[in-house]
């Protein structure tokens, strides 16, 4: 169980950083079809990682939405 964990972990952080790469790519595009294109992008590979964590019941990056075990907003 702890190596599908694992597992997981890893690829919801591959999935976040080709998030992040798809929207720096964007946000350095004039707007247009391209732009967009490239944004979408990293919009799905969000949620492909966030269905990972919600799965795994992973939290790699705090929403903030919720206190933490220690009682901090995140």
């Amino acid at each position: 169980m702890m190596e599908e964990r694992e597992t997981a972990e890893v690829r919801a952080r591959i999935l976040h950083e080709a998030e992040e790469r798809e929207k720096a790519i964007a946000e350095k595009l004039p707007p247009g079809l391209e732009r967009d294109e490239h944004w979408m992008l990293g919009e799905r590979l969000s949620d492909a990682a966030w269905a990972i964590e919600e799965e795994f019941d992973l939290e790699l990056s705090p929403s903030g939405l919720w206190p933490t075990a220690d009682g901090s907003d995140g």
